[in-house]
């Protein structure tokens, strides 16, 4: 925590110096802040980190990333329950099942985007506001999420023939991205409060938590529409 603190006073000193070369002209203010970013660029990145993953064998590195991964394997369990205890309505409706893995795979990427993002913005210093970080990826997000769920719906017109069916879709489709965006903004920056590296399990944790809100939303959906 000291060394952070050290780091802070240095960027904020570093600001003010900026600012005053920038008032008197003597600096372009594009100019400055793009030296600030590169410089907290290289004050917050940690090397020491990077250094040993380089020198980690392949075993060691799978060893690093392993319980993540088991922790998200055994969270995923909870997409297997929902599906087991709507068995029937899947069943049922078998053939709009399909685009469940299409809303998985598009609102986990996007998920993963805001994650990169926010990961990046805490290294390098720029991430300062949460609430309105939070709020600008929320409104990015529905924005997203309406555009790919019309989109998506429109394709499970034109496959299915069924309005049902297309509203299924776009809904689901909404909710997981706006999950996605939540989660992929909001653990990046817990972990990083728990000292806990979000490069490392915020990806997992974001795709896990979006999969268990995208799958009961859908089959919530498929079930109060043809349960």
């Amino acid at each position: 925590m000291a060394e952070r603190q050290k780091l802070e006073e240095i960027i904020k000193a570093l600001e003010i110096a900026l600012t005053e070369l920038g008032q008197h002209k003597r600096l372009d203010e594009h100019a400055a802040q793009q030296i600030l970013n590169d410089i907290k660029a290289y004050l917050w990145r940690d090397r020491g980190f990077a250094e040993k993953v380089a020198k980690m064998a392949f075993w060691q590195r799978a060893l690093h990333r392993l319980p993540s991964l088991i922790v998200t394997l055994l969270l995923e369990l909870g997409v297997v329950f929902i599906l087991k205890h709507h068995d029937e309505t899947v069943a049922k409706a078998a053939a709009f099942v399909g685009f469940m893995p299409v809303v998985s795979a598009i609102a986990g990427n996007y998920g993963l985007q805001c994650g990169v993002i926010v990961t990046r913005a805490l290294a390098v210093g720029t991430f300062k506001d949460f609430a309105m970080e939070l709020l600008k990826e929320l409104g990015s997000a529905v924005t997203v999420g309406l555009v790919v769920g019309i989109l998506s719906s429109l394709m499970a017109a034109l496959l299915f023939g069924d309005l049902k069916a297309t509203f299924v879709v776009g809904v689901s489709m909404l909710a997981a991205i706006v999950t996605a965006s939540l989660s992929g903004t909001i653990l990046p920056y817990l972990f990083s409060r728990l000292n806990i590296d979000p490069a490392l399990i915020a990806g997992p944790a974001e795709c896990t938590v979006q999969d268990l809100i995208g799958f009961f939303t859908y089959v919530t959906l498929l079930r109060v529409f043809f349960g």
